[in-house]
């Protein structure tokens, strides 16, 4: 074997690894549902909020527990971003729920 086709060999497996990972990955993931109903999330926290201009106001971001499930022995939590308005008093004005999720996986001890 050439010294020259060792870093070659290297990547090729750590090619391999990676691949392994994602589709362990993917497989989880396809087993998540892919359709939430969205709740109260998307209405005005009060009626008055529709009223409010919230144009100058930057929006807070906040992540949301959505669901949670246990996959293949793995708990699976999933996380939605929803922007906020507040005015300059901390009243919320209005929650909008973005299409950005983040899912986080945990070791079950069951």
């Amino acid at each position: 074997m050439h010294i020259k086709s060792i870093p070659l060999i290297v990547i090729l497996f750590g090619i391999a690894i990676i691949s392994y990972i994602e589709t362990k990955d993917h497989e989880v993931m396809e087993k998540l549902p892919a359709n939430i109903p969205m709740s109260q999330m998307e209405e005005p926290v009060n009626s008055e909020a529709e009223e409010d201009d919230t144009s100058g106001i930057m929006p807070e971001f906040e992540k949301v527990l959505v669901e949670s499930e246990t996959i293949d022995g793995e708990i699976v939590e999933k996380y939605q971003e929803v922007e906020i308005y507040k005015s300059e008093d901390g009243t919320v004005l209005k929650r909008i729920p973005t299409n950005y999720y983040d899912y986080i996986r945990y070791r079950s001890d069951d």
